[in-house]
């Protein structure tokens, strides 16, 4: 199944963010809401469950991503880490001048 921009889900993803825009709001908090309602509900389309920030050990840390999909199998399908704006200006930033990372 293709989720398509017309999806009732996407839809209230958009106005969940125009919302928060309309505040002023664009930390990682408010985001990760709006989109964390996205992703549990389109993931369903394809049995998969969205666990919110489960703990795994990777390379012998701890890591704890903002959400892990699972299919029925308990499978790993893909993990998702929340950036606000803000975050996300000064990574492309960053990537565009390796001396601005410090």
């Amino acid at each position: 199944m293709t989720i398509k921009p017309t999806h009732k889900a996407v839809a209230e993803y958009y106005r969940s963010r125009d919302n928060f825009a309309r505040h002023n709001v664009a930390h990682e908090s408010a985001v990760r809401s709006a989109f964390q309602a996205l992703l549990a509900t389109t993931a369903g389309a394809h049995d998969w469950t969205l666990i919110p920030e489960l703990r795994m050990k990777v390379a012998g840390k701890t890591v704890i991503p903002d959400g892990t999909l699972k299919d029925l199998y308990n499978i790993p399908r893909g993990y998702w880490e929340s950036k606000d704006e803000a975050t996300i200006s000064t990574t492309k930033s960053s990537s565009r001048n390796p001396a601005a990372i410090r």
